[in-house]
């Protein structure tokens, strides 16, 4: 009952404090007019084609000020698209409902709505029409944590407006696919995509889209400790979301100043921010945006000593994220309740939230994930192995060509023995039936003791004895080769790989079992840095995301960013790609 007290009495009061902020503009007074005008024609309206024209309007009006009300219009909308069969309107409710969800911070819904809504797509739907699918679908998935298939989808996205020239959904697509770079902790690409994407929205005159690309690079440079540059973008952009009453957009500003003011150390005027942005978020049913904000607000407040608060919003946000599979957000978290209570000196409680916090940075999803890998990597297991062991496939084929040589010399010799033989006998034979002689005391060469065979013998003993040592070299070679694979499975299970020196004595082993790999791969890619190349290796001895991490002595999560990062910038598109050309090389 008390947590409903206050949740009423904070809403109360910085809604209040919001509404000083948004300067309630003309823009947004006219908006509501229009709104109401538009739900009067809509009761009086008779054909439901009408009736579908002025939802559409009133839905496009309110999306970003007033969603539950959307929500309410939009199931209107499609109810009477379904009643009349009219499958073009009811995809386009639907393409509304998919960015409505995406505003909401409901993900997985938009998710599961967008790929029932997909069939219908492929039918009816126009190139505007699928751009904005891909962008809405390519937001749930990176929001979802599924980076691979969000890049893939903004990327689609960026594909058909190019060739459509459709501008607005180009830019936005640009925008979004730079923003996955914080997801890699590659802050300074994103800014630069976000700068180059800033110039084409500006070319275009996008006016619309300008400021929420002011608003990511603010991220990036946040994320690059230049909170001053941060806040400076943002307080930009803020005007402009007043204006126009875009309450999401100003609801994340608000955040965002929020957490760079608290990195400037005034906590202050972040909780002001935080306060602000709380309101708002609130009146927009955005638990994604609650969940993080809560997170920032105990962070906050857990530097201001104010544990009763932290522990709080640390809670909160742990349900709300749990509920919204927010991966990042549920760990982060968890780092803030222990921190907490080692601050408070309750360290039995303390240990069980670091526990928490390790246990979910490789959570059943990771483990789940790492798992689907290894069945992958299972049916390319006989691939590796020829791949390992082809400089011994060569020698092994080599003396199978040796070998059938000595079998055609060795059946030459044999020919050419018999005949000998054979013509010894006849002139033995011929011989004896053509002259009387007397064999007492008579001594002759026996056919056996010709003067060709002894010379014969000696050679089948010679290659006899070449094949034996043909034989001991292989032998020594899968000896040398087992053991020099042994010993980098013993190198990489030490985690010592980050290390220069180890790196080194890694190094001189692999190049015996691999002698021409890194040759090969700086040929081929002639970028790639001493990191990447490490990653190279471990994955040519076929080993798991979580033996790299081990080996490497990293993260699961930051092995599985370092292969994403490396097959990109070979400019693969999946990581199954980056395997299968490392195994042939």
């Amino acid at each position: 009952m008390s947590l409903f007290y206050y949740r009423f009495l904070f809403l109360f009061l910085f809604t209040f404090a919001c509404s000083v902020d948004y300067g309630q503009t003309s823009r947004t007074d006219s908006l509501v007019l229009r709104s109401d005008e538009i739900l009067k024609n809509i009761e009086k309206a008779s054909p439901d084609s009408l009736k579908l024209r002025l939802l559409a309007e009133i839905i496009d009006l309110n999306m970003d000020s007033r969603p539950v009300l959307v929500q309410t219009w939009l199931t209107q909308g499609i109810d009477i698209a379904i009643r009349n069969n009219q499958s073009d309107k009811q995809l386009s409710f639907g393409l509304k409902e998919l960015r409505l969800l995406n505003i909401q911070g409901q993900f997985i819904a938009t998710i599961k709505k967008g790929n029932e809504l997909l069939p219908l797509l492929n039918k009816l739907g126009s190139p505007l029409q699928k751009a904005a699918y891909l962008l809405s679908m390519g937001n749930a998935h990176q929001r979802t944590g599924d980076y691979d298939q969000a890049a893939s989808l903004f990327t689609q996205a960026i594909d058909l407006c190019e060739t459509n020239k459709i501008r607005d959904i180009e830019v936005r697509a640009a925008m979004n696919l730079g923003n996955l770079y914080q997801f890699l902790n590659r802050y300074d690409d994103m800014l630069l995509h976000l700068q180059r994407t800033l110039v084409k929205a500006e070319k275009y005159n996008l006016t619309e889209d300008i400021p929420m690309i002011k608003f990511n690079i603010s991220n990036a440079e946040a994320h690059l400790n230049n909170y001053g540059k941060a806040i400076t973008y943002l307080l930009e952009v803020l005007p402009y979301y007043q204006q126009t009453g875009n309450k999401y957009a100003l609801g994340l500003t608000y955040a965002n100043l929020s957490w760079c003011y608290f990195k400037s150390q005034q906590r202050e005027v972040a909780l002001d921010y935080a306060y602000k942005s709380y309101a708002i978020r609130s009146a927009l049913h955005d638990e994604a945006g609650l969940a993080h904000l809560e997170l920032n607000l105990g962070k906050i407040y857990l530097e201001n000593a104010q544990y009763d608060s932290c522990l709080k919003y640390a809670v909160s946000s742990v349900k709300k994220s749990l509920a919204l599979k927010l991966l990042a957000d549920v760990r982060d978290n968890y780092e803030t309740l222990f921190l907490l209570h080692e601050s408070k000196g309750d360290f039995a409680t303390a240990n069980k939230y670091v526990h928490q916090f390790y246990a979910y940075k490789d959570s059943i999803n990771i483990k789940e994930s790492d798992k689907a890998l290894d069945m992958k990597l299972a049916n390319y297991r006989s691939v590796g192995n020829d791949a390992m062991n082809k400089d011994l496939n060569s020698l092994k084929r080599r003396e199978k060509i040796y070998l059938a040589a000595l079998g055609l010399l060795l059946l030459g010799l044999g020919y050419i023995s018999v005949n000998a033989y054979i013509a010894g006998k006849k002139v033995l034979h011929k011989n004896i039936v053509g002259q009387e002689v007397t064999q007492t005391g008579t001594n002759y060469n026996k056919p056996g003791d010709m003067a060709g065979l002894p010379e014969n013998s000696s050679l089948l003993k010679e290659i006899d004895d070449l094949k034996a040592e043909n034989e001991k070299i292989l032998q020594e070679l899968n000896t040398h080769k087992s053991t020099d694979v042994s010993e980098l499975r013993d190198m990489i299970f030490s985690n010592k790989l980050h290390s220069d020196a180890y790196w080194n004595e890694f190094l001189l082993v692999f190049s015996k079992v691999y002698p021409a790999f890194f040759e090969k791969m700086k040929q081929e890619f002639p970028a790639l840095n001493q990191n990447e190349l490490r990653i190279s290796a471990l994955i040519k001895l076929n080993h798991s995301i979580t033996d790299m991490a081990r080996a490497l002595n990293i993260t699961v999560d930051s092995a599985r960013k370092a292969r994403y990062r490396l097959y990109k910038k070979i400019g693969f598109s999946s990581d199954q790609e980056l395997i299968d050309k490392i195994m042939l090389l």
